[in-house]
């Protein structure tokens, strides 16, 4: 092969090597180019749901981890929520075995009534943090439903409505001829509480002594809306029509 001839095939040999080699940089950088750019969208993503991931309830965070450790693009991203999944994972099965644990003292016979409200009030609570939904979306407007145990309360039944009907709704009075022996005011949801102690002292403050009672068992109820309330007279327990308001 003579000297121009070998010449001439370096010279497409380099330019061969050199695109080559541009062409695999070039696409090395635009691959690292990318792979930051779905880092950081999926970055603003999380944020935006971020409060979710640290609230209480390990419920949601655990519906939260393990969703976002299998559908998360970037790998570096993806390995960590995998171990975020792990630690919450962790969390929720202590909670699950604490549940079983109170449910089993929950159920022993000779227990002091109050001891067992207590344990009712703790289960109820394990409950909502184990449950994957979160309890910010319970948004729907308060109604209290009050109960009669005979027409002679319905005047003053109707004053308690009146004056409960300002800010929450009140879809009636019901006449039942069963009920407790204390007037009594029922939630069902432990994080209701204090809306249900407003309530009550609401009603205190004309004139009806009553108790603010949770009632278990309908924590991830779907029969019961949220903010459901239940207003029980006792027998006797009238307020008169004339009375403070």
């Amino acid at each position: 092969m003579s000297e121009d001839r070998l010449t001439i095939w370096l010279g497409f040999a380099k330019f061969v090597l050199g695109t080559f080699t541009l062409g695999l940089v070039t696409t090395l950088v635009n691959n690292s180019i990318q792979t930051r750019e779905v880092e950081l969208r999926e970055q603003e993503q999380v944020g935006q749901f971020l409060e979710h991931a640290l609230q209480e309830d390990v419920g949601v965070r655990r519906r939260f981890a393990q969703y976002f450790s299998t559908v998360t693009r970037s790998r570096n991203l993806r390995d960590g929520w995998l171990r975020y999944s792990e630690l919450v994972e962790l969390e929720f099965e202590e909670a699950r075995l604490e549940r079983e644990a109170l449910e089993r003292m929950a159920s022993e016979e000779g227990l002091d009534a109050q001891d067992r409200e207590a344990l009712n009030i703790r289960i109820a609570e394990l409950d909502q943090a184990l449950s994957p939904r979160s309890a910010s979306v319970a948004t729907a407007a308060p109604r209290i439903y009050l109960h009669i145990r005979d027409e002679m309360q319905r005047p003053g039944a109707s004053r308690v409505a009146e004056l409960l009907s300002g800010s929450f709704t009140v879809p009636g009075i019901e006449r039942l001829d069963r009920g407790p022996s204390t007037t009594e005011l029922r939630y069902f949801r432990t994080h209701e509480r204090d809306e249900a102690e407003e309530i009550g002292a609401l009603i205190r403050g004309q004139g009806v002594p009553m108790v603010v009672r949770y009632v278990p068992g309908y924590e991830a109820s779907t029969r019961l809306r949220p903010r459901h309330y239940e207003v029980w007279f006792a027998p006797g327990a009238v307020l008169p029509p004339d009375g403070p308001g």
